[in-house]
């Protein structure tokens, strides 16, 4: 009997040594936001060109407004601009009212289309933008700048930023009691397309000035685009 209970007060404590080495401490861990940015010039616009007309019948409005769509697509392919970057987004009949004395009075029906245009040239852009201002039948306006390699640049905005992380968290680790890190999760977000957060370049961004006294073609200040990438990068130290 002495020896059953010494062999099973042994089997306990082994057991016990045994347990404890499987209970692990959770590993350390320190999780950095980082901003990634790649900033570079525009190189395509687009804006939005709107047109319509007021006719005392339904089809002669329809009529009125394909002949002015057909005029504003062939004007603007003789800008070069290819028929794959003129989309038009709606087309919409209505009739149209005027208030007289407050009461509404009926003076015919009006057709539109909005079109929106996208220029590959920005060298060009002054040119068409002034030239259709002066089309007394079109309403310019959305006038905003991207980059044919978005993607690209949005790749390596996310390089950047995970640079940036790398950077902080061997910074933290000199002033801490560990002294190597390896990546154990990444996460993301959409990537911010903007423009500078200066306040002088975002007003000039969008600026259209015309100088009166010399005449010429409109200045488009595309300013620069920024390009940002957020991440969220969890590092695992020892």
């Amino acid at each position: 009997m002495r020896t059953l209970t010494i062999l099973l007060a042994f089997l306990f404590i082994a057991g016990c040594r045994v347990g404890s080495t499987q209970i692990q401490n959770p590993p350390k861990t320190i999780m950095l936001k980082s901003v990634g940015e790649i900033e570079t010039l525009p190189n395509m616009a687009s804006f939005r060109a709107n047109l319509s007309c007021v006719e005392s019948t339904v089809l002669a409005a329809k009529e009125c407004l394909v002949v002015k769509s057909n005029a504003l697509t062939d004007q603007l392919k003789g800008f070069g601009i290819a028929p794959k970057d003129i989309l038009t987004t709606n087309v919409e009949l209505n009739k149209k009212y005027r208030w007289d004395n407050g009461e509404q009075v009926f003076i015919g029906y009006e057709s539109s289309t909005s079109i929106v245009v996208t220029v590959r040239s920005m060298d060009s852009l002054p040119m068409i933008y002034s030239t259709l201002l002066e089309n007394e039948n079109l309403n310019l306006g959305g006038l905003s700048y991207s980059h044919s390699d978005i993607n690209g640049l949005e790749n390596k905005a996310y390089l950047d930023a995970l640079s940036k992380a790398n950077a902080l968290a061997d910074e933290l680790l000199s002033q801490l009691p560990e002294t190597e890190k390896a990546i154990s999760r990444i996460s993301n977000v959409t990537p911010e397309v903007s423009f500078p957060v200066n306040d002088m370049q975002r007003n000039s961004v969008m600026n259209l000035e015309m100088d009166m006294k010399q005449g010429g073609d409109i200045a488009v200040n595309t300013g620069t685009l920024k390009v940002r990438a957020l991440l969220y990068v969890e590092y695992q130290i020892r």
